[in-house]
């Protein structure tokens, strides 16, 4: 009896996997350019306005410390401030209630290494200004962010320390929640392997996608909040890392690799099936996407393996064509 069982999940492990091509090809347009060249930054949209914040300009130690925003309606981006510590690698997420987006984790450069950022800064999309909230109980970078019911989640990510004289990686596995309203942290049940990773929240359930662990992982994972338990849904038929997320509310899109750059799909949360989409986009690794009424934006990030080169351009596509 217990081996009947066993099979039947494996099964339905695999055909939760199901990979499927589209029939339509996705064509990108060209917006206005960033102010900014980066790649590796936080990025997050308050449902009008789209933000980029820090990240790496071309280079190998040149880090923004700017926030700025585009504006749809007028195809433009503003620097909204430049006083942020700069870092890349790091998260940022915008929170409704407070109308205000929370910017943690990355990776800043002292003189004789590289630190991971602690703080957690908050800029009121009011008045533009930067406080700080409760330090981050475990500072990483290339981490997984999502925002769901005004709170702040990251999961996964990379510590870099110097043992012996050498630079240690150590891959996080590490589940956070963030209250802005209470300020206060909590750990959540850890993921079921350490890595880098992407993915958003739907209907109260976490789905990560792929991601690094010092090789490329091709794991789904979902997490389930009613229950705090987390799930392995199968396996993506393409190695993904290095990219970026977002949700229309029940698609999530997966926006380049790090081998594939100009990789491009979509997961259904309620058919639990991948479309793949052949594209027009500028390949990229490292970028920022967001997701506003009908509309992919692309964003940023790098082309190249030294990652001492970043895009400032912007890109978009209609995707209504999509099943809900």
């Amino acid at each position: 009896m217990k081996l009947a069982i066993k099979v039947i999940a494996a099964i339905v492990i695999v055909l939760s996997s199901n990979v499927q091509f589209a029939q339509v090809k996705v064509d990108f347009k060209p917006l206005a350019d960033m102010n900014s060249e980066r790649y590796g930054m936080g990025y997050t949209s308050d449902g009008k306005n789209i933000y980029a914040v820090c990240g790496n300009t071309s280079g190998l130690v040149y880090l923004s410390n700017s926030i700025e925003t585009y504006d749809p309606a007028n195809n433009k981006w503003t620097i909204l401030s430049e006083v942020l510590k700069p870092k890349r690698y790091c998260n940022a997420e915008f929170v409704k209630a407070e109308n205000k987006i929370y910017v943690f984790n990355g990776e800043y450069f002292t003189s004789d290494f590289r630190s991971l950022f602690d703080k957690m800064e908050i800029f009121d999309l009011k008045t533009n200004q930067i406080s700080f909230g409760k330090e981050n109980p475990y500072p990483v970078k290339h981490a997984g962010s999502a925002v769901w019911n005004n709170k702040i989640y990251f999961f996964g990510g990379r510590v870099t320390n110097v043992i012996g004289g050498k630079i240690m990686n150590t891959y996080a596995k590490r589940f956070y929640e963030y209250d802005p309203i209470r300020a206060t942290w909590k750990r959540l049940p850890d993921l079921l392997e350490a890595k880098e990773t992407s993915g958003k929240i739907v209907d109260g359930i976490l789905y990560i996608f792929g991601g690094y662990d010092g090789s490329t992982i091709r794991s789904i994972d979902s997490y389930n909040f009613e229950d705090s338990t987390w799930t392995n849904l199968g396996l993506l038929q393409y190695d993904v890392s290095a990219h970026a997320t977002a949700s229309d509310g029940q698609n999530i899109w997966i926006v380049g690799s790090y081998q594939n750059l100009g990789f491009l799909a979509a997961y259904d949360t309620k058919s639990r099936s991948l479309t793949k989409y052949e594209t027009t986009m500028t390949d990229r690794r490292h970028a920022g996407t967001q997701i506003i009424g009908n509309s992919l934006y692309i964003f940023g990030g790098n082309q190249d393996e030294q990652s001492i080169s970043s895009l400032s351009n912007t890109e978009v596509a209609n995707i209504s064509f999509i099943k809900k």
